[in-house]
């Protein structure tokens, strides 16, 4: 994969951002519970949130890859 014109700081930059808008999206502080009742989780069942953060981390290098690749083919198509 060539990323010549590609800026990788702004992609990383892209990447972090979206991950302190949606700790901070989802935390107990904004709308973590009302999200969870309306997905059909109980707020107190602490094991299925133990489950849900542990797949998280993949979940964000899966983000972190899909800005690469949409920022790659953004180049292809400039």
């Amino acid at each position: 994969m060539y990323l010549k014109y590609v800026n990788l700081w702004a992609v990383l930059a892209a990447g972090v951002a979206s991950m302190v808008i949606g700790f901070l999206w989802y935390s107990p502080f904004l709308f973590a519970k009302p999200w969870m009742v309306a997905m059909g989780y109980d707020p107190e069942d602490k094991a299925k949130i133990a489950e849900m953060q542990k797949g998280a981390g993949l979940m964000y290098g899966i983000a972190m890859l899909a800005s690469l690749l949409l920022a790659k083919r953004r180049e292809a198509a400039a």
